[in-house]
């Protein structure tokens, strides 16, 4: 009565709501029967009956929360809150949401707050148990539930404590059929007197009390040594080999003997050698996944076309006038578009709007659209640099909700850069000095330009300034601490020809190559041009010439190449993008492979054909990673068999097309082959 979707049970005795969708399956004109019972005494009362449209089902059956929090599961076996959402109106519980990893599991409803719960996929987390043991019989454990520095939530925590000198708390685990994986156990121990002392006895009756055994991690995944005074959560880690803990057994854990003190363990669980490698990764909030976001909303913004888009992976649609065939947000006026800005929520997806100067005094409207991330200003030269920076201040002082402001800048090439400007550089650097530096926003430093073309001969070629492009603006990005976004091609466009003609139609390898070429720089957005197809105008845009959805607002190959892409970087973005870029190489038949090595970090590289190779690091966790791209002309069909070779015995764990593997080297030497225009990621 609620409005609560519920699955219909005979014995339930209260007033439910039959609801019944009126579709095209259903003839005009006709009738819907109903049995309520068949074979069987019983009564059935039936109010009065109403046909109503979704908009009148929702007014009646809806449920205004006054806040929702989506909590990911965190590796150590807590939740943290990744996204809040302030008065949602829904039938039911709200649309769960999509975050890497991730899988809606769970909702409470508590006076007016849902909280939504997400699992990870494919690990299951177990509830622990206590066995007090000792000399005073006083030990017992209790369940808690605690929410720590007002972010991490961690749902059933267990507590243990002994209240005089001679005690045990004591774990005891079947860990059943998964031998040969890790027993992951968060612990806090607070203890009142020192030199406390862990006992661990492993499943075949092993006693081990020298603290090296088993290993531990914080709860960023790095080693730490165990220390009886640490009292915050870490992680114990138990490999559980077959010799030491045969099958179907179990093993056990005393936390402490003859001492005063009290322990908390959350739920555990059992990962494989591939989860474990990524324990700090897992950790903490899923909001850094990377962006990708479309260039040209399609006309339509239906249901079907919503879904189409959300499953293809953006995160962002960018509202562009493109003409007729596509839909356009005016920036000066969003409640005109207030019913489309709020289907793309609807389904999860932000909204940029794409205007001019003139619309920075609309800017403080835009907070009252949640979904709704900035403004965004296309190609400008160095006097529309200007102009913009004569209004940066008008921009900041409208700005109240915080929204950004992106200006997407020419590639090296324009004759708008070549004109004013004696360097690129120079060009990123005038942007920054007259504009991003005066801003009170987030700052992103983004730009267009297209790989996908012909030569002179009109063979299919890469753009051999493209990569220099790339590196340009990461470079800058890294000086100055800005997120950084760049577009590539998901369409053909231009006019046919030779000479850096666009017009050619970007496969599936195609644009796998762009993304990792991005991936390898670190860039936190991905844009597609385009995602809609723009009106045909006879120069740029040629009837069939076609983005991910056409023109007729039916999906494309372009459109099913990407989504499996995306599919692909869904499954480890939110792992890559805690890496910062730190330097890259092209590498050629013509370099010395052990000075590009060098400068990456490595003791040497090579490959068969051309390949981009780039160095990552995670500052926070003391990781490296590096992504190596088989970067040559989809065309030529080149695989290509790339070399990594480290100082030492090395253990990777390896990224490549969307699964994760270990490999261990004790020469330090990893060989790997990708196919055409594949990536790889290994993190040492």
């Amino acid at each position: 009565m609620n409005g609560n979707a519920t699955t219909y049970d005979k014995k339930v005795t209260e007033w439910y709501v039959a609801t019944v969708e009126i579709t095209e399956a259903l003839a005009t004109n006709g009738n819907i029967g109903l049995d309520f019972f068949c074979w069987s005494m019983g009564a059935v009362t039936v109010g009065d009956y109403a046909f109503v449209t979704s908009e009148q089902l929702e007014t009646l059956f809806s449920t205004t929360y006054s806040t929702v929090n989506h909590y990911a599961r965190n590796i150590d076996g807590s939740f943290t809150l990744v996204e809040t959402e302030n008065n949602v109106t829904c039938i039911g519980l709200p649309t769960a949401k999509n975050y890497s990893a991730h899988v809606y599991s769970t909702a409470t409803v508590i006076d007016g707050v849902c909280n939504m719960f997400y699992e990870y996929e494919e690990i299951t987390f177990s509830t622990p148990n206590f066995t007090a043991t000792g000399f005073d019989g006083v030990g017992g454990y209790v369940e808690k539930g605690t929410i720590e520095d007002g972010t991490s939530i961690r749902c059933n925590v267990y507590e243990a404590t002994v209240n005089s000198g001679a005690g045990e708390a004591r774990l005891n685990i079947a860990y059943g059929n998964n031998t040969d994986k890790w027993l992951i156990l968060p612990v806090k121990q607070i203890y009142s007197r020192v030199n406390s002392e862990l006992q661990f006895i492993d499943g075949s009756g092993g006693w081990h009390t020298d603290n090296n055994y088993p290993t531990w991690f914080d709860i960023s995944g790095a080693t730490i040594t165990y220390d009886s005074s640490y009292t915050g959560w870490k992680i114990m880690a138990v490999y559980l080999d077959s010799t030491s803990f045969p099958a179907n057994g179990a093993l056990n854990v005393n936390f402490f003997l003859w001492n005063l003190g009290v322990v908390q363990i959350s739920e555990y669980t059992f990962v494989t050698q591939e989860q474990l490698n990524l324990l700090g990764y897992y950790s903490g909030s899923e909001t850094s996944d990377i962006q990708v976001n479309g260039w040209v909303a399609p006309e339509s913004y239906s249901d079907d076309m919503l879904e189409k888009i959300a499953a293809a992976g953006l995160t962002s649609v960018s509202f562009a006038a493109a003409g007729t065939g596509t839909q356009y947000i005016a920036p000066a006026d969003l409640s005109a578009s207030q019913d489309i800005i709020k289907q793309y929520a609807k389904y999860g997806i932000n909204v940029y709007t794409v205007g001019g100067i003139a619309d920075f005094a609309s800017i403080g409207d835009f907070a009252n659209y949640g979904n709704v991330l900035g403004l965004m200003l296309d190609e400008p030269n160095k006097s529309q640099i200007d102009e913009i920076a004569a209004a940066v201040d008008a921009f900041n002082l409208a700005n109240v909700g915080n929204k950004v402001l992106i200006v997407n800048l020419l590639p090296s090439y324009a004759s708008a850069v070549t004109s004013d400007f004696s360097t690129y550089s120079a060009y990123l650097q005038y942007l920054y000095d007259k504009v991003l530096s005066k801003l009170k926003c987030e700052l992103w430093i983004s730009v267009d330009r297209y790989p996908i073309v012909r030569d002179a001969k009109g063979n299919p070629t890469l753009d051999s300034g493209w990569l220099d492009d790339v590196e340009a603006v990461a470079t800058f990005a890294k000086t100055y601490g800005l997120k950084k976004n760049f577009f590539i091609q998901t369409m053909p466009y231009g006019l046919g020809g030779f000479n850096d003609s666009h017009d050619r139609t970007p496969t599936k390898a195609d644009i796998t190559l762009q993304y990792y070429a991005l991936l390898a720089y670190g860039y936190d957005s991905i844009s597609l041009f385009c995602l809609g197809t723009p009106a045909p105008d006879g120069t740029t845009f040629l009837d069939g010439q076609n983005a991910m959805i056409n023109r007729n607002n039916e999906i494309t190959d372009i459109y099913t190449a990407v989504k499996e892409v995306n599919e692909e970087l869904n499954k480890f973005d939110f792992i890559l993008n805690r890496f910062s870029w730190d330097a890259a190489v092209l590498n050629t038949s013509s370099l010395l492979t052990s000075v590009h090595a060098k400068k990456i970090g490595l003791k040497d590289i090579s490959s068969t054909k051309n390949a981009l190779f780039s160095h990552l690091v995670d500052e926070t966790r003391g990781r490296e990673a590096y992504c190596v791209v088989n970067y040559n002309d989809t065309s030529l069909k080149y695989t290509n068999t790339i070399t990594l070779t480290f100082s030492g015995e090395t253990t990777l764990t390896v990224i490549q097309n969307g699964g994760f593997r270990t490999v261990t080297s004790t020469s330090g030497e990893f060989t790997f082959k990708l196919g055409v225009g594949e990536g790889i990621i290994v993190i040492k």
